[in-house]
């Protein structure tokens, strides 16, 4: 930088200002790219946490149906252990729905 007629004084304290600007410029950067990596690490979380529930939802889903099955079943075969089985399902689904109600709040 070509400073012309401006004293020793007068050209350290330009050099000063621009190294403050530059730093003000930089620190800027650092802080908007800060702000930018949260906000996409929270948007993977949401991801994330939209993704689990679709997947309990299909399991909840899966499971009442093969519950449904077995009752269906039972009732053809008249086998008591089927019923046993439906239950177990119905009440592993019922805590799927609890879970999904949690992480809901």
């Amino acid at each position: 930088m070509f400073l012309g007629s401006l004293s020793v004084h007068e050209s350290i304290c330009v050099n000063k200002t621009c190294y403050v600007e530059i730093c003000g410029t930089l620190q800027s950067r650092c802080v908007k790219s800060a702000a930018a990596q949260k906000r996409n690490s929270v948007c993977d979380e949401v991801d994330e946490l939209i993704s689990k529930k679709r997947n309990n939802d299909t399991d909840k889903e899966s499971l009442l149906n093969a519950a449904d099955n077995y009752v269906e079943e039972a009732e053809h075969c008249h086998k008591i252990t089927l019923i046993a089985q439906s239950d177990a399902m119905r009440k592993a689904a019922k805590e799927k729905d609890v879970k999904l109600k949690a992480a809901a709040e």
